[in-house]
């Protein structure tokens, strides 16, 4: 497995922001369902994980792929950006 990153977007504006300094950008339309067989290819593809949500981290897109990647034993990081789950 090669040592890249990989960004999953839910902003389209970051598309532009952080473009240059990722390996790839995805925009994901929808959460649910997952596209199991396009995260089978991200995951297998990319070594690190970042996503990006405008809400909560708890329960969100990026736990969605947390939990697929525990329930398909892959190993990759991955790191959730948004709002915590507790009172600011």
């Amino acid at each position: 497995m090669k040592t890249r990153k990989f960004f999953f977007d839910d902003f389209t504006t970051l598309l532009y922001l952080f473009s240059d300094s990722l390996d790839d950008v995805i925009h994901f339309g929808f959460v649910k369902p997952l596209d199991e067989k396009k995260l089978h290819k991200i995951c297998d593809k990319f070594s690190t994980i970042i996503t990006v949500e405008d809400g909560l981290t708890k329960g969100s897109f990026g736990s969605s792929i947390f939990e697929f990647a525990a329930k398909n034993d892959y190993v990759n990081e991955i790191f959730l950006c948004g709002v915590p789950h507790y009172f600011i």
